[in-house]
């Protein structure tokens, strides 16, 4: 199995995980449009065309990597930008990186999620690189207005890394990734959770995988059946979500 650096956080949570196949996400899309302005603003000094909302999040990424210092020799072309991670055998992509200054930043939007390993992972490859028993991470959360900085040892990235690669294969476990996995619908874990919720909701008690679900979704008149009923959980959800808020307030 060939894991990308990008991999590595969902995989050190949990060994199944899979990335889905085919056209990336609207959020995804939008990432990718932010990072390219920012790269195009620090380049060029001039404001791409766009969103204005996505064009104030590439600024602001702008100012962070300048409030980091040494800005002749920060780097954000992607050929420029490639580092290869030894353990994985991966070559990955960083956002900015600054050899001089023994500093990498990587651009995050949308939700802020825990990407230690994919950042321990072009740590890895930079002190390798740049033969330095250091180096210093900084995780850019455009949407949170938020950086994360986290100074890394040779010994330390190297475990990091070593520890999620190693988490392959193993038991499925449910975590922040799961929709983003290939597996999502066909999930041991995911599955458990499901039969066990639309049961318990009627019982309030606990019960036994549904193994059922993987066998109704291959009959497509059973899964017409399931869809159809889906519909009606949802009112009840919808009506269960109302009363959460209710006793909330």
């Amino acid at each position: 199995m060939k894991i990308k650096a990008s991999s590595l956080p969902k995989l050190a949570l949990c060994g199944q995980y899979e990335s889905a196949p085919g056209e990336s996400s609207e959020a995804a899309q939008r990432g990718t449009r932010i990072d390219a302005m920012m790269r195009h603003m620090w380049a060029t000094g001039e404001v791409p065309d766009g969103a204005e909302d996505e064009i104030q999040l590439a600024h602001w990424a702008c100012q962070q990597l300048l409030a980091l210092g040494d800005n002749h020799a920060t780097r954000v072309a992607e050929q420029d930008c490639r580092i290869y991670v030894p353990i994985i055998k991966y070559v990955g992509t960083m956002d900015a990186l600054n050899p001089r200054g023994l500093w990498l930043a990587d651009l995050k939007s949308g939700q802020e999620h825990d990407y230690r390993a994919q950042m321990a992972a072009y740590a890895l490859g930079c002190m390798v690189e740049y033969q330095s028993p250091a180096w210093t991470t900084h995780l850019l959360f455009c949407d949170q207005k938020k950086v994360v900085s986290t100074k890394w040892t040779l010994t330390e990235a190297c475990e990091t890394v070593q520890a999620a690669a190693d988490n392959v294969g193993t038991a499925p476990v449910l975590n922040d990734y799961c929709a983003w996995c290939a597996k999502s619908l066909t999930c041991e874990a995911r599955v458990d959770a499901v039969g066990k919720t639309m049961t318990a909701t009627a019982s309030m008690m606990p019960v036994a995988q549904d193994t059922g679900f993987l066998e109704m979704i291959a009959d497509p008149e059973r899964l017409g059946l399931f869809l159809s009923r889906a519909k009606v959980f949802d009112d009840f959800r919808e009506a269960a979500e109302a009363k959460a808020r209710e006793m909330l307030a």
